[in-house]
């Protein structure tokens, strides 16, 4: 092998190109499965055949400039000793020339720094940029980051910010190309130490204005993934600089504390579907996995930034607006079931949350004063969803409402009752917005009879005093829906025990 290398990288370059994968995946092969190889290849030969494949690989890569990037020909061959050294990133993190090796990729003027930006208008043209399969500069954009992240597995030092593939995820066009990138992610992410993945995934600045945008907020999810809710804060043994183990996980948690808060912060503004998606993706996760981050002040931005959500929500017509709204369901439904002791004194802003999403089912009469939509995105699956967030609150299940299980089933039972009293206190005033809504607008067939579970639970916590003093809060108008809902909930609601 060491000597078809040596005449191979003397012909043309399509030869070369197909035997520099040819032997990297070969050699990195052998070098996975070195034990069970004969002694007369072990270790040395192996060593020394790989080390003289990437002296290769790089003396290839010095021969480009500017001018080789705009054949397609040649950035596919590129492209392939891109993903060639990064197979030999356990090689290149040793390297003695790894500093200056490092600077001709990553900066500097080489041919390799006009990657960096990915200028679209004045070096590169649209048919350039997104040639189709590994020709394209995209391509070999994706090649260049898949080995700044390998190297970054080996020392964290070498690249502290990462800005290059942050943009990268902005600016590429090509589907195929980010699910590559994303993909060179994840596989980075295991073999980091917690250090490490918190430079990887959350060391970006953020103007306190501003807020996360898709690339970002595709590097925290994949961040989140890797910690799980056990984050290990062993470093690993191939690095030089060792954090205490406690002082990561308090830096961590922080990092994740103020993550959270600019989540919030970013799901109230007028986000763009994806990263609406994926920053209620993110704020899930945390809250079921990171519990000890989450505290009274982020329960707080929480629902306020689902009630500001909601309110936008009802009054859009694109179809993407009835995925959002499930999606703020299930968030209010995670608070309700990991963080219910954080709204026991919160439930004005609980209130206010769940009219907000209360008003996004109804229809507006045409002639209504209501500014509103005529025809509606939501059905049964949304009011359905609505409808369980009501009976999480009404009939609450017993690990939800205590904060330790180490209790007697005396005192259990007793949280569960006051959690019912303390809901009956407060959501009759939902009662009376969804009686409002009843009078300037409609449901669409079959959301009643969805949403009626969950007013049914509500109508069950209410005392009857405190259901006399609401009816006696209404106008006329409001008091004859009302009558009309009771009388439902009497008929076929209520649970007499006949």
């Amino acid at each position: 092998m060491a000597r078809s290398l040596e005449n191979h990288y003397k012909n043309d370059i399509a030869c070369t190109t197909a035997f520099a994968a040819l032997f990297e995946m070969s050699l990195t092969h052998f070098s996975r499965h070195r034990d069970e190889l004969p002694d007369s290849l072990k270790p040395a030969g192996l060593d020394t055949t790989r080390q003289y494949h990437l002296q290769s690989i790089l003396n290839c890569l010095d021969g480009l400039d500017e001018t080789s990037l705009t054949e397609p020909e040649r950035r596919h061959s590129c492209g392939v000793n891109l993903e060639c050294l990064a197979g030999y990133s356990d090689l290149l993190a040793i390297h003695p020339n790894l500093r200056e090796i490092s600077g001709r990729l990553f900066s500097g003027d080489g041919p390799f720094q006009t990657l960096k930006a990915l200028d679209h208008h004045e070096k590169f043209d649209r048919a350039e940029i997104t040639y189709k399969d590994c020709c394209s500069i995209e391509y070999l954009a994706v090649c260049l980051a898949k080995v700044e992240l390998r190297l970054y597995t080996y020392d964290y030092n070498l690249h502290p910010n990462l800005a290059y593939e942050s943009e990268l995820l902005k600016n590429l066009h090509s589907r195929h190309e980010m699910n590559n990138l994303l993909g060179h992610f994840k596989d980075a992410i295991p073999s980091l130490s917690l250090q490490s993945k918190k430079e990887l995934c959350f060391d970006f600045h953020i103007d306190p204005k501003e807020y996360l945008d898709y690339s970002h907020l595709l590097r925290i999810q994949i961040g989140i993934l890797s910690l799980g809710g056990n984050a290990n804060p062993r470093p690993l043994s191939n690095r030089l600089t060792v954090h205490n183990p406690d002082q990561q996980v308090e830096e961590l948690n922080d990092d994740l504390s103020r993550l959270l808060v600019l989540l919030c912060r970013g799901l109230s503004r007028r986000i763009g579907f994806p990263e609406c998606m994926l920053s209620m993706q993110c704020i899930n996760m945390l809250l079921q996995n990171h519990t000890r981050v989450i505290s009274q002040w982020h329960i707080d931005e929480l629902l306020a930034a689902i009630a500001v959500k909601a309110s936008n929500l009802d009054t859009q017509t694109e179809k993407n607006s009835g995925k959002l709204y499930i999606g703020l369901c299930r968030l209010f439904g995670t608070i309700l079931a990991v963080h219910r002791a954080k709204i026991g004194g919160r439930y004005h802003l609980v209130v206010l949350t769940l009219q907000a999403l209360l008003r996004c089912l109804f229809v507006p009469y045409k002639d209504s004063e209501a500014v509103g939509r005529e025809s509606s995105t939501f059905g049964e699956s949304h009011a359905a969803a609505y409808g369980r967030i009501l009976t999480m609150i009404c009939d609450p299940t017993v690990s939800s409402v205590t904060r330790s299980r180490n209790r007697l089933r005396l005192e259990l039972n007793d949280k569960t009752k006051k959690a019912r009293s303390i809901a009956g206190q407060h959501l009759p005033y939902l009662i009376m917005e969804f009686c409002g809504c009843q009078l300037t607008g409609r449901l669409l067939p079959g959301m009643r009879a969805a949403l009626n579970v969950g007013l049914y639970a509500v109508l069950a916590v209410i005392s009857p005093d405190i259901m006399r003093t609401m009816n006696a809060a209404m106008d006329s108008s409001s008091r004859s829906v009302f009558k009309a809902l009771y009388d439902d909930y009497r008929r076929f609601g209520k649970w007499n025990g006949g």
